[in-house]
């Protein structure tokens, strides 16, 4: 997770106090362990047969994902439909 471009992930991911869903692809370049030991709140998903562009791929995949996580957290919310979920 280096980058010397001015920006630290590490503070940032640390300072995560929200649900955050990472999405990686089939040959993921970040390492899960690492990403779920600064992010207490962390949803880990994994595209099979994508690469970068995961969510134009693999949309299906992606979403399903998205749905699962927002249930998790917030259904029953009013207005929240569990139909517009998937």
């Amino acid at each position: 997770m280096g980058c010397d471009c001015g920006y630290q992930a590490e503070i940032a991911l640390k300072n995560v106090a929200v649900p955050l869903l990472f999405i990686n692809a089939d040959r993921p370049q970040n390492r899960e362990e690492d990403i779920r030991a600064l992010v207490k709140t962390l949803h880990w998903g994994r595209t099979i047969g994508t690469g970068h562009f995961n969510h134009m791929v693999m949309p299906d995949q992606v979403n399903a994902m998205i749905g699962d996580m927002l249930r998790q957290h917030f259904d029953g919310l009013p207005g929240l439909q569990d139909s517009s979920l998937s």
